[in-house]
């Protein structure tokens, strides 16, 4: 797995935790399924502009964050 995969894949784990939802719950707020989300997460499928801005804006945080071009997060509560 290339490294910047790697990051965005545990990056949005990370973020799912902190939020506290499960695949399931997460698949029905952001509108993709649990299977896709879980690949996503396990650095399998590679995300796409669109799913990456989704997510960002899901979270409020920085698609460059997200995508390991940044290292500093926002740090604002997580939308539920």
């Amino acid at each position: 797995m290339k490294k910047e995969f790697r990051v965005q894949a545990q990056r949005l784990r990370l973020l799912r935790k902190e939020s506290g939802l499960n695949l399931r719950e997460l698949s029905k707020k952001v509108g993709i399924s649990k299977s896709a989300l879980s690949s996503y997460e396990r650095g399998e499928r590679d995300l796409t502009i669109n799913m990456v801005k989704r997510l960002a804006d899901f979270y409020n945080e920085d698609v460059e964050w997200i995508i390991g071009e940044n290292e500093h997060r926002r740090l604002k509560k997580i939308s539920s």
